[in-house]
């Protein structure tokens, strides 16, 4: 069965979720998040360790998932590629807005399907060009990038380079390994301020393109302190070594130089 609303096409389809080719596929899942039997704890299963893994990091950092609303995790082992979890309603004769909840966990889980801003750290362009500099920095997170894209997702700039090579700078420093106590210090509090102010710059960027009731996905490493807002999925990264960012960068501001400029710093 196949109808078209709003110029999306709606099909039923009968047959083993964790078998669909689909992008995404939607868990009933428990507020928990930690699995359960039926459909939820099959999605597990055939999903693997990953889906798991994920679901906890999600709930360590926004505890139970409440009724109405959605999260997005890996698919895993899975043939899709990403599963939404949305808790329903318990049924109390329809007196407690279960109607209301129930329509909420299938708004969030579409809100979620639909992502409308891509963003990546150490990133500074978006468009193509930004497409290119995640090409060549992270072949996973670039895999990430295409897929959101190619679904009509736009790859925003994120960073300020100025900030951006600052923070390496002093990353660098500290990474040295200082002896005197007294320099150390002087150099961690100045890192610790250029780390606040790049990660003011992300935050207020985010804040200036994602609309609102759009929905974005932003990869970044672990540990970072940006405070995200709360329609932003965060997909974790590995990052490349620092000296080949670093590297990267500024052989770009060699090549956009006028070549006169170039001649006279070298």
């Amino acid at each position: 069965m196949e109808v078209t609303v709003n110029q999306t096409k709606i099909r039923l389809v009968q047959g083993d979720i964790t078998k669909q080719t689909t992008d995404a596929i939607v868990n009933a899942a428990n507020s928990g998040l930690m699995g359960g039997g039926g459909v939820d704890g099959a999605i597990h299963r055939v999903g693997g360790p990953a889906i798991m893994e994920e679901c906890r990091r999600i709930r360590d950092e926004i505890g139970r998932l409440p009724a109405g609303k959605a999260v997005i995790t890996t698919g895993g082992n899975l043939k899709a590629k990403y599963v939404i979890h949305t808790v329903g309603p318990v049924w109390h004769g329809g007196s407690r807005g279960e109607a209301e909840t129930l329509a909420s966990a299938h708004t969030e889980s579409l809100k979620l399907a639909t992502v409308k801003k891509v963003y990546h750290e150490l990133v500074p362009s978006g468009g193509d060009e930004g497409s290119k500099i995640i090409e060549e920095l992270n072949s996973t997170s670039y895999e990430v990038v295409k897929s959101r894209v190619e679904r009509g997702a736009q790859l925003e700039g994120l960073e300020n380079t100025d900030l951006l090579t600052e923070s390496m700078d002093w990353t660098r420093c500290l990474a040295v390994g200082l002896q005197n106590e007294k320099v150390f210090n002087q150099v961690y509090e100045l890192y610790s301020q250029s780390q606040n102010r790049r990660n003011e710059h992300i935050a207020k960027r985010i804040d200036e393109t994602l609309k609102q009731d759009e929905w974005g996905v932003l990869l970044m490493r672990e540990g970072n302190h940006v405070q995200f807002p709360p329609d932003i999925e965060v997909f974790y990264v590995s990052p490349p070594g620092l000296d080949d960012i670093k590297r990267w960068i500024r052989n770009k501001e060699m090549e956009s130089q006028p070549k006169g400029e170039e001649g006279e710093q070298t």
